[in-house]
């Protein structure tokens, strides 16, 4: 019998760079089962098999020190870089567009995660206007995914082997930053820049704010006593 519904996206998965979870997991160009965009096939089989409904991306601190317009394009030109949170450095092989077509290949809905001017040892200004900067990253993102070919973004995005939009839905404004003092007013400058062009859009906030939002994906680091009371 049936208690009640539950929405699909509970099951959603994320991928982060974590051991082997990207290079030599679910992307591994030259492997005998990869594909022409450098998928595991093999691996891909196996998630299609959970029926994961979405993949958020980038997963974890990685969205603190990763610009997504260097992560597009020839692999071979892309500059890479290094985070400074867990002391290794990433050759963003895997990139924006890959993270995107991967979700296409397995049927899922892509969630990206916005960077909202935050890091492990820095942050921007909530005041400042190089927070603008941030908001046009996100703004042009969307673009990339769901542009037409008549755009800026749209138009590199079928250079790079995509011409119809990759339809995004999903967006998160931060990633575990619900611990800010000013987290809300950094949700609302965001949500409203990206609210007006593109009404569309699912909007996830790192915690209940007083804004518009459609739900909250709030990071819990406690123990089981904790959550049991």
């Amino acid at each position: 019998f049936i208690i009640s519904k539950t929405d699909e996206r509970i099951f959603g998965s994320f991928i982060e760079h974590l051991g082997r979870a990207v290079y030599g997991g679910i992307y591994e160009p030259g492997h005998p089962a990869a594909d022409e965009n450098g998928f595991r096939t093999d691996v891909s089989a196996l998630i299609k098999e959970l029926g994961v409904p979405l993949v958020r991306y980038p997963g974890g601190n990685f969205v603190s020190g990763w610009d997504w317009k260097d992560s597009i394009g020839p692999i071979e030109q892309r500059p890479g870089h290094w985070n400074i949170n867990w002391g290794y450095r990433a050759s963003d092989g895997l990139g924006f567009h890959e993270l995107l077509q991967l979700s296409e290949d397995l049927g899922a809905k892509p969630l990206f995660v916005v960077n909202i001017g935050i890091g492990h040892d820095w942050m921007v200004d909530v005041n400042s206007s190089e927070l603008n900067d941030y908001i046009q990253e996100a703004l042009d993102a969307v673009e990339y995914c769901n542009g037409d070919t008549t755009t800026t973004w749209g138009r590199v995005r079928a250079q790079n082997g995509h011409p119809e939009p990759f339809n995004l839905q999903l967006i998160e404004i931060g990633n575990e930053n619900e611990w800010m003092d000013n987290y809300e007013e950094r949700y609302k400058k965001f949500y409203n820049a990206l609210h007006k062009k593109y009404p569309e859009l699912i909007f996830i906030a790192d915690r209940e704010v007083n804004a518009t939002f459609h739900a909250n994906d709030e990071h819990y680091y406690s123990s089981p006593p904790w959550f049991e009371s």
